[in-house]
């Protein structure tokens, strides 16, 4: 199907190229490491959890600055533990 398409296929909204779609369709993941990062209000297992607003969630589009601060924190030290 999509490994034989010829013309971007569009995906939750995403134009995606027909190389990447043939290239992903044999990729096989590198690595174990994972990171799983959740709300704070979220019972299930986490790596980490911080606190804030599901702005996905909301009716209308909205901006929480310092959640964004925190989700790019969590990030980069996440980021820095792979590279060592």
């Amino acid at each position: 199907m999509v490994d034989s398409a010829t013309e971007p296929v569009e995906l939750a909204g995403n134009r995606i190229a027909p190389q990447l779609l043939r290239e992903l369709a044999g990729a096989t993941p590198v690595g174990t490491a994972t990171h799983i990062v959740r709300l704070d209000t979220d019972a299930k297992p986490a790596d980490a959890k911080l606190p804030g607003s599901p702005l996905w969630r909301r009716a209308e589009p909205d901006n929480d600055v310092a959640f964004a601060e925190r989700v790019a924190e969590n990030i980069a030290a996440w980021i820095a533990t792979c590279a060592a």
